[in-house]
């Protein structure tokens, strides 16, 4: 079997987990298309919590297309029962051009939303790694120099600035770790820190508790109080442009911050349905029904695949508006957060590298236990399954 096989294999095994029709549609057109569908049409979170946003999407939309099958039936009865006259086509047309405005218009908003709201998360999640790089490049920088220092002081000194150099990488690494945590629980609106606590030490922890303000800036206010020891002459450039790199977080999770709280105009949102109640219940079905009433099924399918088209249509850019909350069409935040994690115990690794990547293992599975974690000295952290 060759290396496309096994990833087709792969992803329709997926798909048939999520969603069957899907996994069926796909292993049988994959004949004729060069690759089968995507299996991220849902999140993590999303899957965790049974599909239900779906199903309730899913009988919302199949009603609203129920709908105007049954009123596209009542149409055709009328016509070939009491041959009563035809609709005007002049109002369906220009209801119908009206509605398909509305729709474009929302749908076009909530696209723009949904990757601004992606676009933030990735700035936020490059700056974590390019910092991840400049740590490492100074941490090495500083074990030379106390090698260096080492050859004219005494063995304990150079042993001790040696050590420092280590706690730096993994302080900066569980920061970063921490920074994005705390932003996916913000973003979502989640008041719950038990994900966020491994990465913290005793004393940030309390002070976590009692902070009123946004965490993610509680948690870079610790990372640059650690990166301040970059603050030396031989390591100002690392310095300055770790700064940088905060900068572009802070001014990313500034915009995702302020996407959340802005909501879509809900105008758009009731005229759509207005529109839509008159045009698809009401104008399509006898308009179709007046152009062939020679059969039943026809005119209704038409009507109830129309409709069903367009509503799926407005519910999608509904759950689209924010990318953060969970929904069916979401980020996957943690796909990103195990990425990183990832990155994190490559580039800054040390001797204490095997405990942070439990504690990524625990989120890149989201239905792990959170991992329970011990401090010393602010920088030894173990990580075990609850």
């Amino acid at each position: 079997m060759c290396i496309r096989d096994r990833v087709s294999t792969q992803s329709t095994g997926q798909l048939l987990d999520e969603m069957p029709l899907v996994a069926c549609l796909a292993k049988i057109f994959r004949w004729f298309a060069p690759s089968p569908l995507g299996d991220g049409v849902y999140t993590d979170l999303n899957k965790k919590k049974g599909r239900r946003e779906f199903i309730v999407a899913e009988s919302f939309v199949t009603l609203n297309g129920v709908i105007s099958l049954v009123n596209a039936f009542f149409a055709v009865f009328c016509y070939r029962q009491y041959n009563v006259d035809p609709i005007n086509k002049t109002s369906v047309l220009l209801t119908g051009a009206l509605f398909t405005f509305l729709v474009t218009f929302r749908c076009g908003q909530s696209y723009s939303r949904w990757f601004e709201g992606r676009g933030h998360v990735g700035r936020i999640h490059a700056s974590l790694r390019a910092l991840s790089l400049y740590v490492n490049g100074a941490s090495e920088t500083l074990k030379d120099l106390s090698k260096a220092s080492g050859e004219g002081s005494s063995s304990n000194d150079a042993v001790f600035d040696e050590k420092a150099a280590t706690r730096l990488k993994d302080d900066t690494r569980r920061l970063l770790m921490a920074v994005f945590r705390a932003t996916v629980l913000h973003l979502r609106c989640d008041p719950d820190n038990q994900s966020l606590v491994p990465f913290l030490s005793k004393a940030e922890e309390q002070t976590l508790a009692e902070a009123k303000g946004a965490r993610p800036m509680l948690v870079l206010k610790w990372l640059i109080a650690r990166l301040a020891r970059l603050n030396a002459n031989v390591l100002q450039s690392d310095y300055r442009m770790s700064l940088f790199e905060v900068a572009q977080i802070v001014e990313s999770f500034n915009g995702a911050d302020k996407l959340v709280n802005t909501p879509s105009p809900n105008f758009y949102l009731y005229l759509l349905f207005i529109v839509h109640i008159y045009w698809a219940w009401g104008l399509l079905p006898w308009c179709l029904a007046s152009y062939n009433h020679t059969n039943y099924w026809q005119p209704m399918v038409e009507s109830f695949l129309i409709s069903y088209t367009f509503g799926f249509l407005v519910l999608i850019a509904m759950d689209m508006d924010d990318p953060f909350d969970g929904g069916m069409v979401d980020l996957p935040l943690e796909k990103y957060e195990g990425g990183l994690h990832k990155d994190l115990n490559v580039v800054l690794a040390s001797s204490s590298t095997k405990a942070a990547a439990v504690a990524s293992k625990q989120h890149v599975d989201v239905g792990l236990n959170p991992v329970v974690v011990t401090t010393k000295d602010d920088v030894e952290v173990q990580s075990t399954r609850a």
